[in-house]
């Protein structure tokens, strides 16, 4: 195709059958189309054959190959199941991010014959009836519609990027650990871009990530697409790709993303929201030593600058209020492994590696560490709320309020304080302490739903769910949400994100027209290092994915953190506090009970003499105010199979009391949710009594037990105590008063 812009072949895909005209045609017109031309289809878009992901293989079923991959308006399995399969039985699910279809039922081969499977709404994968349970099952002929997309707007294609060429005259470039810079040129061809191309200049490079990288297994750099830091010579500070000028810049490979712009996308979200300097980056298509690398991300490295992060750090001599700050910082899990300075706080253990100064000096690390570790104190204390003596002083709100916001919505793996969260601290004046900025927003390749998969070990797209919270589980987030004044600032800070998410000139827009315009620089990529060849039409499940994500968190980013109001049962602590009712006839103890499936100790009944009637613990008074509304869970289980019932009464100064209940059936030792959501205390009510009791009927004998695991009072209800824990991780977070919800996701 001869057009204005450039040269460009066909192709012929692998039947290499060749394109008919009208295809020429459609072709040459899509290419010629400038950039910031938009063409809007008159029908649904699909995306063409994406790479295979791994599916989430049920309860004793195992498998090396077992996948889905979209392909037009169907999804599409692979693979062999093995294990004991029995009819009916649930061999696998959808990866948590992807959509399940409408359903579908298609026959597929096992080791005992041809069988039904069935792939439901749900996104299970169920086998129908076996005649004899077969040891496997294949299901390469396994078919299911996608649910129905949106009309789509098609951006059309910039048919050129930057060509970035770096020599090191063969000299291998170091790990990152190494830390040390060999010699080697650059020069950039703008290749019609529109970009500035830069002609050949000395610079320094050097490795540059952590899990992005991986030595070179053939000694020249080029088995692996890895991360580079690059750095012009002493004051030759150098604009690149219309970047400011500066010496310091990251070259990126986005390796693990095979969609190759989640970074790129998070980073431009928050440069849209964000008064906080981020990094500005480009895209494009690099040669090492003359070997074509692919389609990276040249981005502006975290430094301060006036054109960077506009603070001045402190001198190594500093003292007084002069070596107060600025200080830039990293929270950082991995610190001690990868040999890091810097320090873990006090109270939470949360490691923080100095980044510049490198190192500050020996009284400044000792103010430093001093003042995280009063922060803390003054976050995770009784008096956190107060102006003066609470955590407000200690930190600059909106920063944290976005950082936080881009973080959840992308659901950036790293974001519970794991690696790469960039914080710095302002220096003191003589009336005020310095505030920490949380950011710059950095690394975000791990995002909108890429992450670990834990039954694997192994990095894929949509392995992390487009609901449930995330970034909110880290420590001084999870008690910044139960700030009022904190939530109010995130409530404005998120509509003001939706809007430059949203509509035409909206960054999901925006990462369209971006996916396409780096469209063919990505499959060269693909190609040069054996990938599948799917990058835009995999972001765009990937923005499906991201519309889930803004929808479920729509309802409920705007409400505080839920606060338990009871303090028992607890970790670690005995069950002081609860009563016991033994039923008629009967004998029966309350004791803390270790074991519990939440964490800690439980609060327990065990009959030492049989009993018939409604016998179990309670909680006798938890101070409540008149008028004022609550939501009430209890976790509970039972020894034996049973039906069992949470008694809410509502008490007024006499104990006259009004009763709610709920009941469910339980099987034995079953963990079951008991809920008494919205009551709202009646006039002259000042506390809430609960009391777990079998039923009527029920019958105990001796060592029979029904114990609390669980008890939450939540004041003003919320959204989230749908999604109370203990969620994926069957576990509640003890803030040393009392159980607070994560809301990680499990539905009750």
């Amino acid at each position: 195709s001869n057009t204005s812009a450039g040269q460009f072949d066909y192709d012929l895909g692998p039947g290499g059958s060749g394109m008919t005209a009208a295809q020429v045609a459609a072709t040459q017109a899509l290419v010629s189309t400038p950039w910031n031309s938009p063409i809007r289809t008159a029908a649904e878009v699909r995306p063409g054959p994406q790479g295979s992901t791994l599916l989430t293989l049920a309860a004793g079923i195992t498998s090396t190959d077992a996948a889905v991959r979209i392909n037009g308006n169907r999804y599409e399995f692979a693979g062999t199941l093995t294990g004991a399969i029995t009819s009916g039985m649930l061999l696998a699910t959808m990866p948590v991010g992807l959509e399940a279809g409408p359903g579908a039922v298609v026959p597929v081969v096992t080791s005992t014959g041809v069988a039904v499977l069935a792939i439901n709404a749900l996104g299970e994968l169920r086998i129908g009836t076996v005649a004899s349970s077969p040891t496997w099952v294949e299901i390469d002929a396994a078919v299911a519609p996608l649910p129905s997309r949106r009309v789509e707007r098609v951006i059309g294609v910039t048919p050129t990027l930057p060509i970035m060429r770096i020599d090191t005259a063969g000299v291998v470039i170091p790990a990152p650990a190494v830390g040390t810079y060999i010699n080697a040129t650059i020069e950039i061809d703008s290749n019609g871009s529109g970009r500035p191309g830069l002609s050949l200049r000395p610079v320094q490079v050097t490795g540059h990530g952590n899990s992005t990288w991986t030595t070179p297994t053939d000694g020249d750099n080029t088995s692996q697409k890895n991360s580079l830091k690059v750095r012009f010579l002493s004051g030759q500070a150098t604009e690149v790709l219309g970047m400011p000028a500066d010496r310091s810049w990251r070259l990126l490979s986005n390796r693990l993303d095979l969609t190759l712009i989640r970074n790129w996308f998070a980073l431009e979200s928050m440069r849209r929201i964000s008064e906080v300097w981020t990094p500005r980056s480009q895209f494009c298509e690099v040669y090492l030593n003359g070997v074509y690398q692919g389609l990276y991300q040249m981005t502006e490295s975290v430094r301060p600058g006036v054109d960077r992060l506009p603070v001045t750090l402190p001198s190594s001599g500093a003292t007084g209020l002069a070596g107060t700050g600025t200080f830039m910082m990293e929270i950082n899990s991995r610190r001690v492994a990868e040999g890091e300075a810097g320090f873990a706080t006090t109270i939470t253990s949360t490691q923080i590696q100095y980044e510049d100064p490198d190192p500050p000096s020996a009284s400044q690390i000792t103010y430093l560490q001093a003042h995280m570790n009063a922060f803390e104190a003054a976050l995770l204390g009784v008096n956190f709320l107060d102006p003066v003596l609470g955590y407000a002083r200690y930190v600059d709100m909106p920063s944290f309020a976005r950082w936080y916001l881009i973080s959840e919505m992308t659901r950036n793996q790293d974001s519970p304080f794991t690696s790469s969260c960039k914080l710095y601290k302002l220096p003191d004046t003589s009336t005020e302490l310095g505030k920490i900025v949380f950011g710059p927003f950095w690394d975000a390749d791990l995002s909108l739903g890429m992450g670990s998969h834990a039954p694997t070990s192994t990095l894929r797209d949509w392995s992390g769910s487009p609901t449930e919270w995330h970034t909110r589980t880290a420590s001084w987030f999870s008690r910044m949400l139960q700030d009022p004044a904190y939530v109010a600032i995130v409530q404005a800070e998120w509509a003001k994100l939706v809007t430059e998410l949203t509509g035409p000139t909206g960054m999901i827009e925006q990462a369209r027209a971006t996916s396409l315009r780096v469209a063919a620089a990505a499959n060269e990529d693909s190609r040069r290092w054996g990938l599948p060849g799917d990058a835009r039409s995999r972001f765009d499940t990937t923005l499906d994915w991201l519309r889930r994500r803004i929808n479920w968190l729509g309802p409920r980013i705007a409400n505080p953190l839920p606060v338990n109001l009871i303090t028992n049962p607890r970790a670690s602590v005995d069950a002081t506090g609860y009563g016991v009712f033994a039923g008629t006839g009967g004998t029966a103890a309350i004791s803390a009970a270790a074991g519990n499936p939440l964490g800690g100790n439980s609060a327990r009944c065990t009959w030492s003499v049989g009993a018939t009637g409604n016998g179990g613990p309670n909680w006798p008074n938890t101070p409540v105010v008149e008028g004022r509304k609550y939501t009430a869970i209890a976790v509970a289980r039972c020894s034996k199979a049973q039906s069992i019932f949470l008694r809410l009464e509502q008490k007024n100064p006499g104990l006259v009391s009004a009763s709610i209940s709920t009941v469910r059936a339980v099987a034995a030792n079953e963990l079951v949710y008991l809920t008494q959501a919205d009551v709202v205390a009646a006039a002259g009510i000042t506390s809430f009594g609960f009391a777990l009791y079998g039923t009527g009927a029920s019958v105990w004998a001796p060592g029979d037990w029904l114990e609390f695991c669980g008890l939450m009072l939540v004041e003003n209800g919320t959204p989230d105590m749908l999604y109370a824990d203990p969620g994926t991780s069957i576990r509640w977070t003890w803030d040393g008063t009392a159980f607070a919800s994560t809301s990680r996701g499990w539905p009750l």
